[in-house]
């Protein structure tokens, strides 16, 4: 099964209202997509002095795993709703299950 894990930058100042916009968009894709598991995270290490910024990683699980078009709206809609606040590109990584 494919499975989506997307990362991005915000300011620090700014993580809050960045986090809470892509929860929501998290909420409604899976509302929308029966199945969909999106979680939202925020990398650890990002405590240090300045505004280096925080890092946000988004992840997403279906039974099934993850289609072409699934994909493309997570990608296409989630730069939409984060693009307010993210500072570059967001990055994505797909993955499938280890088969043995």
């Amino acid at each position: 099964m494919r499975s989506l894990f997307v990362y991005w930058k915000t300011e620090r100042a700014s993580l809050a209202a960045a986090a809470d916009a892509m929860a929501g968009f998290q909420r409604e894709l899976c509302r929308r997509h029966a199945g969909l598991a999106a979680r939202l995270y925020r990398r650890a290490d990002d405590e240090g002095e300045g505004d280096a910024g925080a890092t946000l990683m988004e992840t997403y699980a279906a039974p099934g795993g993850i289609g072409t078009e699934l994909q493309q709206c997570i990608v296409a809609d989630g730069d939409l709703a984060c693009g307010g606040w993210r500072r570059g590109a967001r990055h994505v990584e797909v993955f499938e299950d280890w088969a043995d």
